[in-house]
């Protein structure tokens, strides 16, 4: 908590040096830079923030109207500009969060943005300030997301990230999924789509169908297979660093759907892990040819018993 205390004041200072270098280099030839023009013209686009005077603007929030100014809101963005915005007389920004919304607009007056330790507040924020171009705020809020990133949230903000391309925030997000792979569960992947998930398995992993099965997402192992389709069955009987079958691993998981799935695409039910054990001999060690297990997995199982008694009453070859 203190350091993520100390990150954002860290930002915020960085916001204001970047803001007064922005200055100094645009009054680099000015004696006073307190009576500048910028200087002058700055502030009085940040003392017009919801005042009437030169408003030509009216800016839905919620149920109610914001004054604004045209010029203000084309020199931030280009999705405003004077032509775009030459016969409006209104936005409707009702659809949008109001405080986010009043936030946004608070920056685009006066450049300042109070971050708050809410997730979901500068979530939202990036997402709107990225729909109006707004790039700068973006930003902004991608370097004050990243000091609320951890191990149970970081899928869900690199998800965040793939999908409005801010990269600065996708990429301290993927350094912390690498450190901490082994350590996510399936419920961290449960919002993730099949194919976004997909590509960030095969970033990460040698084995992306144990990964896949593990992460218990059948969607993500048909895409596996589909990719896969060439060097199949081969990839289906390899073992991961710990020595286990894909099969296996769904067996153990009782995953029926995708143990019946890796069958039909001819898994080998008699293949043996690193030890040397079939999947009858891990079934029997995990307790789970029980008879009601056998009535769940009742097709796959009773294959690898019939071919698990066939095999032991076979005469020996002479």
């Amino acid at each position: 908590m203190l350091l993520r205390q100390e990150y954002v004041k860290l930002q915020k200072k960085l916001a204001e040096t970047e803001k007064r270098c922005t200055l100094l280099a645009a009054q680099a030839n000015k004696e006073n830079s307190s009576e500048s023009f910028i200087s002058r013209l700055l502030t009085i686009v940040a003392d017009l923030y919801e005042q009437d005077q030169y408003s030509d603007l009216k800016i839905k929030v919620a149920d109610r109207y914001i004054n604004a100014h045209k010029f203000v809101l084309a020199a931030r963005s280009d999705s405003w500009s004077l032509a775009s915005l030459s016969s409006t007389k209104e936005l409707d920004l009702s659809d949008a969060n109001p405080e986010v919304t009043m936030t946004m607009l608070r920056w685009i007056y006066t450049d300042e943005l109070e971050f708050k330790e809410d997730d979901v507040f500068l979530t939202e924020l990036m997402k709107l300030a990225n729909r109006f171009q707004l790039q700068l705020l973006r930003e902004r809020c991608e370097k004050g997301v990243m000091s609320l990133v951890n191990v149970r949230n970081c899928i869900r903000f690199y998800q965040t990230a793939e999908e409005l391309n801010a990269s600065t925030l996708m990429n301290y997000c993927a350094e912390i999924i690498a450190s901490h792979w082994d350590d996510l569960r399936k419920e961290d992947f449960s919002s993730m789509s099949a194919q976004l998930l997909y590509k960030m398995i095969k970033s990460k992993t040698e084995y992306p169908l144990h990964k896949a099965i593990k992460v218990e997402r059948e969607d993500v192992v048909f895409l596996y297979l589909i990719e896969m389709d060439s060097q199949l069955p081969e990839k289906l009987n390899e073992l991961d660093h710990n020595g286990d079958l894909a099969l296996d691993l769904a067996l153990s998981r009782r995953l029926e759907s995708i143990a019946t799935t890796l069958v039909s695409h001819k898994a080998d039910v008699d293949m043996v892990d690193k030890n040397g054990w079939s999947l009858l001999h891990k079934g029997i060690q995990r307790d789970q040819i029980s008879v009601g297990y056998m009535l769940h997995f009742r097709v796959l199982l009773r294959t690898l018993l019939y071919l698990y008694i066939y095999r032991r009453q076979r005469p020996d070859p002479p």
